[in-house]
């Protein structure tokens, strides 16, 4: 077994961005209760790939505002900025801004509402079909027809604001303020030289040339390589040439950024990877502080103690996983492995049948016998009963 957590949203937004700068009074408790609706609401509409609801749910222009005023000082250009942002496509944005959704077998669940930057904002797990998972706090507000609009997003796997990330970005590419850019490379003094090459670096990121823009990010000096910002860019590049580089990078996270709250999630497929699994288990239980008992955070825990060789831990974390969540498949998955381990055939079977009534799943010998893990069950006898009465 083994955690996924990847920078799920890194790139598209990365080159969403770049591909921008081209163009130019409730109670409270009512309020909790409008923010998990809005929260349930936009869960419902990225499990269902439904674009139009999100869009519905999304103020655009709110996120160019927040954009603008990190990007410059001067109203006149903010609004310069802001008609060249609002001129690209709503639908092409949000699309770019949830890719997830558009894999037809993900999945997304509303947790809670809880306090980010200071503001309330809905939390919503996403479950990748690639077996990962991000969070999402969203941050909203009522428009003008008093409905409430998410603007902005905090991504637990990017670390980061979806807004701070666009400006992050689009300074390099704009005449914007130079403190936004000395914060983003970490050097006290701008180096027009160092500009250039992450300008290009960036290009040949927009042009799908990932080999040239990680060369680009080698020859850069040794305390801009290490910025928080041109790391978090250096990890969706690595991630696209090989698991290698993209552990290698997670390694410069830790060492120089591990003390960040915000790198977190992040780092926790790093320490699964090296096996540091104390940290894991730390970072794991930190989130937990933050989102309370769901069935994904569970579930890396079951992951965690399996690879401790904790088989009752991992069980316990596995079987409270799927208790949280019934329909959350990965607990399942991970409680099957351990039940097969301990030759508790009986019980597997069990749990394969409670599949089959939660989701659309027609067990056969066949979907086993390709895997020689399952070698000792498909000859036991729970297993042969159980097909047998199958094909009865």
């Amino acid at each position: 077994m083994k955690i996924a957590i990847k920078h799920t949203l890194l790139l598209p937004l990365l080159l969403f961005f770049f591909m921008s700068a081209q163009a130019f009074a409730s109670k409270s408790g009512d309020v909790n209760d409008e923010l998990e609706q809005l929260g349930t609401e936009f869960a419902a509409a990225i499990r269902h790939g439904n674009i139009n609801a999100i869009i519905a749910m999304y103020d655009m222009e709110r996120t160019g505002e927040l954009v603008a005023e990190q990007l410059y000082d001067g109203k006149k250009q903010r609004t310069h900025f802001l008609s060249g942002f609002m001129s690209n496509s709503k639908e092409t944005f949000v699309k770019n801004l949830f890719a997830f959704q558009q894999a037809s077998s993900s999945d997304a669940t509303f947790l809670k509402v809880i306090e980010t930057d200071g503001e309330k904002t809905p939390v919503v797990r996403v479950d990748l079909d690639t077996g990962g998972h991000d969070f999402v706090h969203l941050f909203a507000h009522k428009n003008e027809q008093g409905k409430w609009q998410a603007y902005d997003m905090y991504v637990a796997t990017a670390g980061k604001r979806v807004t701070q990330k666009m400006a992050e970005n689009l300074t390099f590419m704009l005449n914007s303020k130079s403190n936004l850019l000395k914060r983003l490379i970490g050097v006290k003094q701008l180096d027009e030289e160092l500009i250039v090459a992450y300008r290009e670096l960036t290009h040949h990121v927009q042009q799908g040339e990932i080999q040239k823009a990680w060369d680009i990010y080698e020859q850069l000096p040794e305390k801009a390589k290490r910025s928080r910002g041109l790391l978090d860019i250096s990890l969706g590049v690595a991630q696209l040439l090989s698991e290698e580089l993209y552990t290698q990078q997670l390694e410069l996270l830790a060492k120089y950024h591990g003390d960040d709250p915000t790198t977190l999630f992040m780092l926790l497929d790093y320490y699964f990877t090296v096996g540091e699994y104390d940290k894991a288990i730390s970072g794991i239980r930190a989130m937990q502080d933050l989102y309370g008992e769901e069935a994904a955070l569970n579930n890396l825990l079951a992951n965690v103690y399996y690879m401790l060789n904790d088989k009752e831990k991992a069980r316990a974390f596995a079987k409270k996983s799927r208790q949280l969540e019934p329909f959350f498949i990965g607990a399942y998955w991970t409680e099957l492995t351990l039940l097969n381990e301990a030759n508790e055939h009986q019980q597997m079977v069990s749990l394969l049948q409670t599949m089959e009534q939660n989701w659309d799943f027609d067990f056969r010998e066949a979907d086993f016998a390709q895997d020689t893990m399952y070698d000792i069950f498909i000859k036991s006898e729970p297993f042969v009963a159980w097909m047998q009465l199958k094909n009865d």
